[in-house]
C-alpha cells in the first residue's frame, strides 16, 4: 500500500531522505500524458559541505549549476544540457543545496509513451527503438535517460514535488536490506556510501552496486 508524501518526508538531509525514495512511485503528467516509475537508484549529495556537490566551494560550475538546489525542500531542480534533463529532489530544512539524485526507475505507466520518447533522437538507443526483447530496462537505467522518458525539461526547475504535475507515493512500510555503495564516477568525498538501491531490481539497474 503506498500513500503521498508530505513536504515532512523532504525535510531531513539527502543521505537520510535518499534510502526512503527507494520504492517510492513517481508519477509525472506532461500534456496530457500520464508516466510512472518506481524509483530503483538514488544518489544523495550533502551541498556546501559534500565535495561532490555543485555547491561545493571548490566546484567551478557551482554559479550555473546549483542556483534551485537553494530553493526550498520538497522541489525539484532540473539540470543538463542539449534537451537532456536529469532531476533533483531538494531536501533538508537546515542544509542548503542537499539534494537526491533520482538514477533509475522501474517503468510502470505509460511505457510506450517513454519508449517513443527514448526514441527520438538520431543517437537513440537501438533496442529502444525497435522495441527489441527486454527493451523496457534500457528505459530508465540513467539518469538523463529517466528525464527523457518521463518528459523532464527546465520550465520543471524549481517546481513542488508535492502538486501537479508530479505526484509522488511511498511504501507504508519502507523497504529494507537496501544496496548500498558508492556514488557513480565521483571522485570526490568517494568514501560516502550515498548511493542506494532497490535489491529486487538488480537486473534493471545498469550502474551495478
Amino acid at each position: 500500500m503506498y500513500v503521498e508524501v508530505d513536504e515532512a518526508f523532504f525535510a531531513p538531509p539527502a543521505d537520510e531522505v535518499a534510502p526512503r525514495l527507494i520504492g517510492c512511485v513517481l508519477h509525472f503528467c506532461h500534456r496530457d500524458l500520464e508516466t510512472a516509475v518506481m524509483l530503483i537508484d538514488v544518489e544523495a549529495y550533502g551541498g556546501g559541505n559534500d565535495r561532490a556537490s555543485h555547491l561545493h566551494p571548490d566546484n567551478q560550475s557551482r554559479r550555473n549549476r546549483g542556483a534551485k538546489v537553494l530553493t526550498p525542500h520538497g522541489t525539484a531542480r532540473i539540470h543538463g544540457s542539449r534537451d537532456m534533463w536529469a532531476m533533483d529532489i531538494v531536501c533538508g530544512e537546515a542544509v542548503p543545496g542537499s539534494t537526491v539524485l533520482l538514477r533509475a526507475g522501474l517503468p510502470l505507466i505509460g511505457i510506450n509513451v517513454m519508449a517513443e520518447r527514448r526514441s527520438r533522437a538520431p543517437d537513440a538507443d537501438r533496442g529502444v527503438k525497435a522495441r527489441a526483447q527486454g527493451y523496457e530496462k534500457k528505459l530508465c537505467d540513467g539518469p538523463f535517460k529517466l528525464g527523457e522518458a518521463m518528459g523532464f525539461d527546465r520550465v520543471l526547475d524549481g517546481a513542488s514535488l508535492l502538486k501537479r504535475p508530479f505526484r509522488l507515493l511511498r511504501p507504508l512500510e519502507p523497504f529494507v536490506d537496501l544496496l548500498n555503495g558508492p556514488r557513480v564516477r565521483v571522485t570526490q568525498d568517494e568514501q560516502l556510501l550515498w548511493r542506494w538501491g532497490h535489491p529486487d531490481h538488480r537486473a534493471w539497474i545498469r550502474e551495478k552496486f
